[in-house]
């Protein structure tokens, strides 16, 4: 009888998969960051030598090998460090790491070229090495030069600095140092034009006898008066905000004084207009023969047949002038405005329908690039040269480029409004400084209110003010 094969099932037995420990991107990068910053810590520590005697021998070697440049070298780990954070990934660019290392070589070179009294230099090994190939081509003065100009080029490259912000930084520290210089005469001037006695009045024969160069008449002064009778009732004293000679009744025979009007200053200059910028830069339109033909296109989809005229182009925004046919109503035009500017690409744009003065529609599109309107060529136009009155102020320019002068005189209540960055500090700007060069301090006096404290201070020591610049809304009664 045959024997029954059997067959064995061979059960392999299935080992369960460990657990296995993720980190999250870029944590060995972070970790190594942190690192970085504790050891340029420690390396700032070990400057002052009190890290123990380990820290001191790192310092020691360090400064033997790359010179003075270990006193940049924790400031550059520490901004790779944030750097590294900062990054999406967690990855300094290579480009970086190598211009940090070409930093701390200029560093060393720089200061290799200063030699200590035991003809060592503070530069290290790494600046003598640098410096015996860079001074066998110039000589010491040139070389420094030349590590200056390598190491500000690096360090505008490595904190991603644009040259025009150093630029601006110098002008704009050169402006502050000249503001406070002027500000310092101002004052000087001031102790010159007024003495102060211990109540607080000034006295009008001790100014007469320390007149400064230049007389500034802050107030109306008054004269020396005759003793009134016992039996006459005086006027009350009054005294003007700027704390100037009390003023009392006039006597017989002579015009009455006001606190506000001073007599004529025969020697006031207004100031040049040389103290303005007179670069501007010009409009950019963009191609205005294809927005006239686009403009013509739009409208005639929509059967309406116009006749293009011209473009002004303004200072904001260009005015194309079109002609539409006889028997159109210009509320077909001006509804399609929308469409009109979604063909142009315009943000917006304004239909004028019609032009006042003129058989013809205007529409007015934003240039690419608006213009300078500087006040020197406000204040150079014939438009203000031909107007006489005091209180005249520059406005801007219109639609064909033609400065606009205003009247305060015919606007006693103005009110400038407008969004943020719209041009409110600019306008209120333009206005006092129109004002500043049309009237002397004789001829016309200022309250100024700057509750923000800083749209007015650039006029804080002008001669025209009654009183300086109130901050305080309270105190403007």
């Amino acid at each position: 009888m045959a024997k029954k094969k059997t067959t064995t099932r061979r059960r392999t037995s299935k080992k369960s998969a460990a657990p296995q420990h993720s980190l999250p991107a870029g944590f060995w990068r972070q970790v190594g960051a942190i690192l970085s910053i504790a050891v340029a810590l420690l390396l700032i520590v070990g400057w002052f030598g009190a890290g123990g005697p380990f820290l001191n021998s790192v310092h020691q070697l360090l400064l033997g090998f790359i010179g003075y440049a270990v006193f940049v070298l924790p400031i550059l780990m520490i901004y790779l460090a944030i750097e590294t954070f900062k990054s999406k990934d967690n990855r300094v660019p290579l480009v970086i790491q190598i211009a940090s290392f070409l930093f701390i070589l200029w560093v060393a070179g720089l200061t290799g070229l200063i030699v200590h009294a035991d003809g060592s230099t503070y530069g290290g090994w790494l600046g003598e090495q640098i410096n015996s190939a860079m001074l066998g081509l110039v000589v010491p003065v040139v070389a420094g030069f030349i590590y200056v100009l390598l190491l500000a080029v690096t360090a505008m490259f490595v904190f991603s600095i644009n040259p025009e912000t150093i630029v601006e930084i110098i002008k704009n520290s050169v402006r502050e140092e000249a503001r406070q210089e002027n500000a310092r005469n101002v004052k000087v001037m001031r102790r010159a034009a007024t003495v102060e006695v211990d109540d607080g009045v000034k006295q009008p024969e001790e100014s007469k006898k320390k007149k400064p160069a230049l007389e500034i008449k802050l107030g109306t002064e008054a004269e020396t008066e005759p003793a009134a009778p016992e039996k006459e009732k005086k006027l009350p004293r009054l005294t003007n905000l700027r704390g100037s000679t009390p003023m009392e009744k006039p006597s017989a025979g002579e015009p009455e004084k006001t606190a506000l009007v001073m007599v004529n200053d025969p020697n006031w200059k207004s100031p040049s207009l040389d103290l303005l910028s007179k670069k501007e830069n010009p409009a950019d339109p963009g191609d205005i023969q294809q927005n006239a033909q686009i403009i013509q296109d739009t409208l005639a989809d929509f059967k309406i047949d116009v006749e293009m005229e011209k473009a002004n182009v303004g200072p904001k925004v260009t005015q194309y002038t079109l002609k539409p046919p006889s028997g159109v109503k210009l509320t077909k035009i001006t509804a399609l405005e929308t469409n009109i500017a979604l063909n142009l690409a315009a943000k917006s744009l304004r239909i004028e329908a019609p032009i006042p003065g003129q058989r013809a529609v205007g529409i007015e599109v934003p240039n690419r690039k608006s213009a300078d309107v500087k006040l020197y060529s406000l204040l150079t136009s014939k438009q203000w040269r031909s107007n006489k009155e005091p209180l005249s102020f520059a406005v801007g320019k219109d639609i064909s480029g033609q400065a606009v002068i205003g009247e305060l005189n015919a606007m006693p209540h103005l009110m400038i409004a407008g969004q943020t960055g719209s041009g409110k500090s600019v306008m209120i700007n333009t206005l006092l400084a129109s004002l500043l060069y049309r009237n002397s301090p004789s001829d016309m006096k200022l309250i100024l209110v700057d509750p923000k404290q800083v749209e007015m201070a650039p006029f804080e020591d002008i001669p025209h003010l009654l009183t300086p610049v109130i901050t305080d809304p309270e105190k403007t009664v």
